[in-house]
């Protein structure tokens, strides 16, 4: 579609083909697209199907056809490359307006919610006529004093823009979803192993186990032969949180509100899909959150759990041959063990907006990840030699702490993926 500089739609015969292709050319060609090839095919498909009036190829299905090679019946829920290419495209495209040089451009803009793309054209220069203004001659000194005068300012204010420092790397770390609409749901991970005693037994298993005020410690053997049924446990997860889900989330809730950005707290066994979609999102945990499973599962880097093996592995999925990290399962009730997380900030084509995953394997992993996002120390150290622009980029970082004694020692990262 060809809009007007008044935001009028218009024939997009009106418009002049030669002069699209040409900017779609300036766009291929700059370092915003030229290392991509799949949002430069994506963007050269819809504008050539725009400019060609076959609105049928600028469909889902049929980008995911002709331009990824999807079959014609594959399942667009299930398989979102369309989309998260698109959303690609549409960071990559404001990344370039947003440079100076690019105002008297042609604009082409790929709408949220659809494929077939807009021309904008740039809005014309200004040349109203009006009369010359009179000269007037300051005598020398007069010209002086009030060159002094305007530079003295100017020459302060200069001075005040070198001297203050920039924003550190928590504020960009954390700027697209800080600036991004509207609040942010937060949404922890729960136990999904947590029970209480419902049933006439109750009161008798309490008193067994000492978990009543006026129990006396039972025998072994007493223990060994209480038996019950499942139907006298009732799942109680979606009570409670993990202590060091709780202290990750506290320091992120801090970080919010210290940005003056409104949140909202969900546990993840009551938050549905609708909570997140539309909203900027921050996941706390990795096994005992399944939305952290499901939105970030297609990631570089990410967990699974082999508890036949008694071990979870973290694993490169652009490295498959390459060794996993390797957490074994057994350690974990020792006094000191090592545990991974993996913090994930992304634009989630689920969710249609940034994405950020703090993942610990265990709580103790989650709360040092939380320490982790949330120190302007810890972020400057770990960005200090991550590639320029990076604060515009997605990125996953893995780390690592040491576990003392129910304590999670500081993080350290172990691998990062910019792109």
């Amino acid at each position: 579609m060809m809009s007007s500089a008044g935001g009028h739609p218009v024939d997009p015969a009106a418009t002049d083909a030669s002069v699209v292709r040409s900017q779609l050319a300036r766009l291929l060609a700059s370092s915003q697209f030229r290392n991509s090839k799949r949002c430069q095919s994506l963007l050269r498909h819809v504008v050539e199907a725009a400019l060609g009036g076959t609105l049928d190829r600028v469909k889902e299905r049929s980008i995911g056809v002709d331009v990824f090679g999807r079959d014609p019946e594959y399942d667009t829920n299930q398989d979102s490359v369309v989309r998260n290419a698109a959303i690609e495209v549409r960071k990559r495209l404001a990344q370039y307006y947003l440079e100076p040089g690019h105002e008297d451009e042609l604009r082409i803009v790929l709408p949220q919610g659809g494929y077939l793309p807009e021309f904008h054209p740039p809005a014309p220069a200004s040349h109203s006529e009006t009369p010359a203004a009179p000269q007037w001659v300051l005598p020398a000194q007069r010209r002086w004093r009030l060159a002094f005068v305007v530079a003295l300012p100017c020459a302060l204010l200069g001075l005040w823009l070198f001297t203050r420092p920039g924003p550190s790397e928590l504020d960009r770390f954390w700027a697209p979803l800080i600036k991004d609409d509207p609040g942010v749901v937060l949404c922890i991970g729960q136990p999904s192993r947590l029970y209480d005693f419902v049933g006439p037994h109750r009161r008798e298993f309490d008193e067994k186990l000492g978990t009543s005020p006026s129990a006396t410690p039972q025998p072994a053997e007493t223990l060994e032969k209480t038996t019950l049924t499942l139907r006298e446990v009732n799942p109680v997860g979606s009570r409670f949180l993990f202590f060091g889900d709780t202290v990750c989330a506290i320091k992120v809730a801090a970080l919010l509100e210290s940005k003056n950005k409104p949140f909202r707290v969900r546990g993840e066994a009551t938050t549905r899909y609708q909570d997140l979609r539309g909203n900027p999102v921050v996941l706390i945990g990795g096994f005992n959150n399944q939305w952290t499973q499901r939105l970030a599962a297609n990631l570089r880097y990410y967990f699974v759990r082999l508890p036949e093996q008694n071990k979870d592995e973290l694993r490169d999925r652009q490295n498959p041959g390459k060794a996993p990290w390797v957490i074994p399962g057994e350690p974990r009730s020792q006094d000191v063990f090592e545990d991974y997380a993996i913090v994930s900030r992304v634009l989630d084509a689920s969710t249609e907006k940034t994405l950020i995953a703090i993942a610990g394997v265990t709580q103790y992993g989650t709360q040092s990840a939380g320490d982790f996002i949330t120190s302007p120390d810890y972020l400057h150290q770990a960005f200090h030699k991550a590639p320029p622009g990076w604060h515009g980029m997605n990125i996953q970082m893995v780390l690592k702490t040491r576990v003392v004694t129910g304590a999670a020692g500081p993080p350290q990262v172990v691998a990062a993926h910019f792109w």
